[in-house]
């Protein structure tokens, strides 16, 4: 399927480096990484591979996806979430067909 290892590596390369600069900005970082990465925006790729292992489970990854454009979001989570959308949709009523709430409340007010 992939070769990345990890979820967060998926998200990291399939993002604009505009979009992990932008982030590496937005919040104060753990000490213990800012000890390692003085200025985390100048190495926003390595720095947010370390924060997003250190918060994993916590929504470091879903805080860095909320802020991403559409186009920022990777192409694979993109597509995954239009696939998923389509398989919670209801399917659509055949032509012609009287939707369901439409017989329900003409029952209700006694027509037949």
């Amino acid at each position: 399927m992939h070769d990345q290892g990890e979820f967060e590596n998926l998200v990291l390369n399939g993002t604009s480096e505009e979009a992990l600069q932008r982030f590496a900005k937005s919040f104060d970082w753990p000490k213990h990484l800012l000890q390692k990465y003085a200025d985390p925006a100048l190495q926003p790729r390595d720095a947010l591979k370390e924060f997003f292992a250190w918060s994993k489970g916590t929504g470091g990854v879903a805080n860095f996806l909320a802020q991403c454009s559409e186009s920022e979001i990777p192409q694979w989570l993109r597509a995954a979430c239009l696939a998923l959308k389509t398989a919670c949709d209801p399917a659509s009523p055949p032509a012609g067909a009287v939707p369901a709430d439409s017989v329900e409340s003409n029952s209700a007010n006694g027509a037949h």
